[in-house]
């Protein structure tokens, strides 16, 4: 064969091979890509996740507190009460005494 023969076909190979590195390289990178755009998007959603979490131990926290609250309130308005009965009962006797008299 001859030089030009054998020059044809070195770069006929040359550009196939280019050619087919192509089709196989892109769609690696394409895929690293879209593997990195992926991994920035699940890092972004354990980050919301993370923060919602907290929020709600937040807001647990504070409705735990706020019925603690509440309960001492009651057991205050309950102790009172039992107060105001006792003081009714007692008045009604001294009334009922001023009455008899």
């Amino acid at each position: 064969m001859s030089a030009k023969v054998l020059l044809v076909l070195f770069v006929s190979f040359c550009i196939l091979t280019f050619s087919s590195a192509d089709l196989f390289l892109l769609p690696g990178l394409a895929l690293r890509v879209e593997k990195q755009k992926l991994s920035e998007g699940l890092e972004e959603m354990k980050t919301t996740v993370h923060n919602s979490h907290n929020r709600a131990e937040e807001v647990i926290t504070y409705a735990e507190e706020e019925l603690t609250l509440a309960k001492l309130i009651r057991r205050g308005a309950d102790k009172d009460l039992v107060q105001a009965q006792k003081t009714i009962e007692v008045l009604t006797g001294k009334l009922a005494t001023a009455t008899e008299n």
